[in-house]
């Protein structure tokens, strides 16, 4: 009557032995599957019962007749019908013997389904197969082709961003942290947005240069024709108060290219840092001429703090 731990899980020492009994059965030089089977019917509310339909599934994905693969398959996968990794078992059967596609189909688009915000890249390919065996070249590659895998290779450049700047933030683990950047970078090299993040986790660590060389003379040199990567640019350096002169070179370029209402307005917020305010103000006015009811407050805002400045400046001289 004793227990035992199993997977954090109390289980009877008898229970366990009976289970183990099974599974040595089932993997020895002399296969039972039977006794596994037993242990089955004997404790249907076992917290090793999930883990005994594991064990037999592995023997019924390569042995076993036809009809009793699929009796014992439809029973497991009704068992435990939200499970991914149930419901693949059979779909792995299925794509081995090339038999019952369509059920093959079924399943696997039901966990598409159920992991529809979180796709795992195992279960589109076992789809998208399933699918070539249907000879529908064109479903599989909307599965898993291309487009899924840039896609993944996306969200994974952000998790790295994330895993970075959250070791940085704590000031710990850093040199993982900018080889994690980097590797992001590498990932999604056309995503200017990527080098803003490297330029400001170094420029957490203290490490000005590299971030110029994320995100200085080499990086506009990359993007000189896009109005607003180049307008993303000047409004972050002159955020940083740092390299305001390349900032304005920058911001007059995308004004040059895309003379948008958000455009003047960076142009103005970096001629007031430089303390070029008549021309600062002029920019601001030509934000507020172009611009939509829902952003006209803001940069008559800047309108105003240009004015404090040129005011608070008179005072000092």
């Amino acid at each position: 009557m004793g227990q035992t731990d199993y997977e954090e899980e109390k289980v009877t020492y008898t229970e366990y032995a009976e289970y183990s009994i099974g599974s040595l059965y089932l993997f020895g030089r002399k296969i039972d599957i039977e006794k596994m089977k037993a242990f089955i019917l004997k404790y249907p509310e076992s917290k090793l019962l999930k883990s005994a339909y594991g064990r037999l599934s592995s023997y019924y994905r390569s042995r076993g007749s036809k009809e009793e693969a699929t009796q014992f398959f439809e029973e497991y996968t009704a068992k435990y019908p939200e499970d991914p990794y149930v419901l693949s078992s059979y779909i792995s059967k299925i794509i081995r013997t090339k038999d019952n596609v369509d059920r093959g189909i079924e399943l696997a688009e039901k966990i598409k389904d159920i992991m529809k915000y979180n796709p795992d890249p195992r279960y589109q390919k076992d789809l998208a197969e399933l699918y070539m065996l249907k000879e529908d070249k064109e479903k599989a590659e909307k599965t898993f082709g291309k487009k899924f895998m840039e896609g993944e290779v996306s969200s994974l450049a952000r998790s790295l961003v994330d895993y970075a700047n959250f070791w940085v933030k704590h000031n710990t683990n850093t040199e993982s942290a900018e080889e994690m950047m980097e590797l992001a970078i590498k990932l999604a090299p056309d995503r200017w947005y990527m080098y803003r993040y490297a330029a400001e986790m170094y420029l957490k660590l203290n490490k000005d240069e590299k971030a110029l060389e994320k995100f200085g003379p080499k990086f506009i040199e990359k993007f000189k024709n896009d109005a607003n990567i180049l307008n993303g640019y000047a409004w972050f350096r002159a955020n940083k108060g740092k390299n305001l002169e390349s900032a304005l070179k920058t911001s007059k370029k995308s004004v040059d290219l895309a003379p948008s209402h958000y455009n003047w307005d960076t142009l103005s917020f970096i001629l007031m840092k430089l303390k070029k305010y008549d021309e600062a103000l002029k920019a601001a006015e030509k934000a507020v001429e172009l611009s939509d009811a829902r952003s006209k407050v803001r940069y008559q805002n800047r309108i105003k703090q240009i004015k404090r400045a040129m005011e608070k400046e008179k005072e000092t001289k």
